[in-house]
């Protein structure tokens, strides 16, 4: 079997964003397409978490996924605020750069041996939010005129959104993400309306998977509850577990992302990954 890694830049002028790639390709003997998984790691829009980055491509990719990894803007934890903040456009980058993300993996379908008809995006805590604001916001004007997107391009076919933040709310979400996100917005709160990614839910939101610890303090579960409201009232097809323990940032629920220690809930967790993946099946097809 033959593999394909590369980075691929999505912003030249400052070599920001970017996606690292992860691709069997077709031999003589093995000319199947696969999958596709654009991976988002978390960080609450101020870092991106390793984490939440190659141990989640590396489970998918063993699950038949080609997997790309997306870097994208943030504010280097509040000391780099410019850096997520497109003066151009007035606006956030990430949400623009998981958008070009999508479109360049779906256009290269063919080098990267994928179904462009197969292609899912999972996101953790703030990246979570990043691949909830896609799943829901891809057609909007002004996601789609980045990088001259055509209809389509960027959406994902699949959303799983891992301990999501969704929204500002400092009871029910993660405000801290929100700050970072909109650290250059003239105005806060309408940012804070514009981003809450329950209330962006329609007709055009693709099938959500999402998943959760009861025991989160960081980013409570009623932020996957929220959005799994907004999913029921716009009946868009989702699937939501909530495990009774356990903390924020789980990962892969496994001892090597979890400082050496796998936790009784950790390991009652740790199933959604095989989880996700009977449900992607289900639902791609």
């Amino acid at each position: 079997m033959a593999i394909l890694q590369e980075r691929v830049y999505l912003n030249k002028e400052d070599g920001w964003g970017y996606f690292d790639a992860l691709c069997s390709l077709p031999t003589n003997e093995y000319c199947e397409k696969r999958r596709a998984m654009l991976v988002i790691p978390g960080g609450g829009y101020g870092m991106v978490s390793e984490r939440e980055a190659e141990p989640i491509a590396r489970k998918f990719y063993a699950e038949g996924y080609n997997t790309f990894i997306l870097t994208y803007s943030v504010t280097d934890h509040g000391k780099n605020p410019d850096r997520i903040f497109d003066a151009k456009r007035g606006l956030p980058k990430p949400l623009l750069e998981a958008s070009k993300a999508m479109a360049l993996i779906r256009r290269d379908a063919e080098k990267y041996n994928i179904d462009p008809d197969k292609i899912a995006i999972i996101g953790f805590s703030a990246g979570g939010h990043l691949a909830a604001s896609l799943a829901t916001m891809w057609h909007l004007d002004f996601v789609k005129e980045n990088a001259g997107i055509e209809y389509g391009e960027n959406k994902p076919n699949a959303a799983i959104l891992s301990y999501p933040v969704i929204t500002a709310d400092p009871i029910t979400g993660h405000e801290g993400s929100f700050r970072n996100l909109l650290c250059r917005s003239d105005d806060y709160e309408k940012g804070t309306e514009f981003y809450d990614v329950s209330k962006r839910v329609d007709e055009n939101t693709c099938p959500c998977y999402l998943w959760h610890t009861a025991g989160d303090t960081c980013v409570p579960v009623e932020s996957s509850l929220i959005m799994a409201t907004a999913l029921s009232k716009s009946k868009i097809p989702f699937e939501v577990h909530i495990y009774p323990g356990g903390v924020h940032g789980y990962s892969t629920c496994e001892a090597d992302v979890l400082r050496g220690e796998q936790s009784k809930d950790a390991a009652h967790a740790s199933d959604w990954v095989r989880n996700a993946v009977r449900w992607l099946e289900y639902t791609l097809g």
